[in-house]
């Protein structure tokens, strides 16, 4: 037989029991906040990464657009350079000794110097013929011989043999100078 216990027992047994609870998992990874600030920090850099990406190309854009424009002037300075000498020789067959000989040659020579010195110029082209006492200097004249002098003082032009030129500012054809000593005795 068997026994069996009050019932009594059997519902205080129930009672004591502490109720079980359906088990939630434990967050065990970062907290909301946490990933919200990291996102946002990641948003923030991939901003700046692109106005970055955006500058730099903006720079290279401008960069090659200047260096396309020096390119064609560097182009133009070279066949300017190569101009000068004809410019010189219309200015020699110009010379006034030259005129009283010839009469309607050179007056058309005239014409046609007057046009291409015209042209040079709308070009960029300059003219740079330093006055005698004018100061020397290497970036702008070269020194083709240097003389004592008691009118000029030393380091001073005492005379110009060929003027120089300017392409766009930039000088193409230093002028050919004479250079004074200065008084030497």
């Amino acid at each position: 037989m068997e026994k069996q216990q009050p019932q009594e027992n059997a519902g205080e047994k129930a009672e004591n029991k502490p109720e079980e609870k359906p088990s939630q998992p434990k967050p065990s990874g970062p907290k909301p906040e946490e990933v919200i600030g990291r996102l946002k920090e990641e948003i923030e850099a991939l901003k700046d990464s692109r106005l970055r990406l955006l500058a730099e190309f903006d720079n290279y854009k401008k960069r090659t657009a200047r260096e396309q424009i020096q390119l064609i002037s560097s182009a133009n300075e070279a066949l300017v350079q190569d101009l000068i000498p004809v410019l010189e020789n219309f200015e020699r067959a110009l010379h006034p000794d030259h005129k009283e000989k010839q009469g309607a040659i050179v007056k058309g020579v005239e014409m046609i110097y007057t046009q291409f010195n015209d042209l040079l110029k709308k070009a960029g082209l300059e003219e740079y013929n330093p006055p005698a006492g004018e100061e020397f200097n290497p970036d702008m004249h070269e020194a083709m011989v240097h003389e004592e002098s008691k009118e000029v003082a030393a380091n001073k032009i005492t005379k110009v043999f060929s003027k120089g030129y300017k392409f766009n500012n930039k000088m193409i054809q230093f002028a050919k100078v004479a250079v004074s000593k200065g008084n030497s005795k």
